[in-house]
Formats: C-alpha cells, sequence, structure tokens
C-alpha cells in the first residue's frame, strides 16, 4: 500500500481521511498546515499527498508549488471545501493549475476518494 501525506487544518477532517486510508491499508502522516510540507517529505518519502487548499500559516496553493518545486513526481490530490466567498471549484481549479494531479470537493464519500487514489497510484 502506499504512504500518504494529509495536510488538512481541519482536525476532524484529518483523522476522517487518517481513518478512511487506513481502512485500505495505507500509512498514514499527517500536518495541520503546509508550513512543514517538504521537510516531511523529505523524511517520509510520501506516494502521495492529500493536499487541502484553504488553510492558516501556509495554505494549499503555496505549499502545492513548494511540493512540486522540490518533488516533481510526487503525486498531489488537493480537496476543499471552499468558503463563503470563494467556491470549492474556484479553489480547486487554482491549485491545479500549480500542480496537483487531482482535485476533489469536500464533502467526497469513501468511494470518490479510493477512485482518485486508484487513480493517481495505479497497481
Amino acid at each position: 500500500m502506499a504512504r500518504i501525506l494529509v495536510i488538512d487544518d481541519d482536525p476532524q477532517h484529518r483523522t476522517m481521511l487518517q481513518k478512511l486510508l487506513g481502512l485500505d491499508r495505507h500509512e498514514v502522516f499527517t500536518l495541520d498546515n503546509g508550513e512543514h510540507a517538504v521537510a516531511t517529505c523529505h523524511r517520509q518519502q510520501p506516494d502521495l499527498v492529500v493536499l487541502d487548499v484553504l488553510m492558516p500559516v501556509k495554505d494549499g496553493i503555496d505549499t502545492a508549488i513548494e511540493l512540486r518545486r522540490a518533488f516533481p513526481a510526487l503525486k498531489i490530490l488537493a480537496v476543499s471545501g471552499g468558503r463563503r466567498t470563494l467556491t470549492p471549484s474556484f479553489n480547486l481549479e487554482s491549485v491545479a493549475l500549480v500542480g496537483a494531479d487531482s482535485t476533489l470537493a469536500k464533502p467526497f464519500t469513501r468511494a470518490e476518494l479510493q477512485f482518485a487514489l486508484n487513480w493517481l497510484l495505479p497497481g
């Protein structure tokens, strides 16, 4: 199975993702923002990063840019639920432009998450 880094500021969403990914026997690491993402990727060497777009300290756009520069082959799955003034589709289109390999709008189902992972991490 895969090594996955989940970066999301919402503790409930982080825990939910950790449990869902664990059900499929993935090894999961978590961060609550993108500030230490590059250093964590150097240490943990994940196959995939699940990255929330809207976060305090360092958001998903800046984090995706840094990760793409440091790890060109790393797979990035961006997720977003939007905010009052920003729709999920706007956030996801923006992060795709800077390097996300795939996107999911929150809320998403376990089946949608599994489909995205199977597409990003075949075999």
